[in-house]
């Protein structure tokens, strides 16, 4: 529909797809827009963010248009950063909670696999031989 050229057949998909999409009013819906903002820009760090309008307004005062934002490193960087606060302002309470509520068997299984990802840890342990 932006070419002054198109063709009829494309004209008429264009229309066909604007009267059957349902985008629309997944869009009207506040908890689509907010779930798809999860997936697409927080994803990892959604459980450090309760309110996402806060988010966003911090992401808004980048010099990055709105419509940009999807794969920008400057999104990513800005809300890895963001998650980095939130979760040194409390969300690592939250996790140490957790985890004091959990029995050995899912604690080990945890271990083994921070353990596994993450080599700083697995060399620490290797250090310190486990004490």
């Amino acid at each position: 529909m932006n070419n002054s050229w198109s063709v009829e057949s494309e004209i008429k998909a264009a229309l066909e797809f604007l009267q059957t999409t349902q985008l629309f009013e997944i869009l009207k819906d506040e908890k689509e827009r907010n779930a798809a903002f999860d997936r697409t820009f927080i994803s990892e760090y959604r459980a450090l963010f309760e309110d996402r309008d806060k988010l966003r307004n911090k992401l808004e005062q980048l010099a990055v248009d709105t419509y940009d934002w999807y794969e920008n490193p400057l999104i990513k960087n800005k809300v890895k950063e963001l998650a980095e606060a939130e979760y040194n302002a409390g969300g690592s309470d939250k996790a140490l909670e957790i985890i004091d509520n959990m029995d050995d068997i899912q604690l080990k299984k945890y271990l083994k696999r921070l353990v596994k990802d993450n080599m700083t840890v697995g060399v620490e342990i290797i250090l310190t031989g486990g004490k």
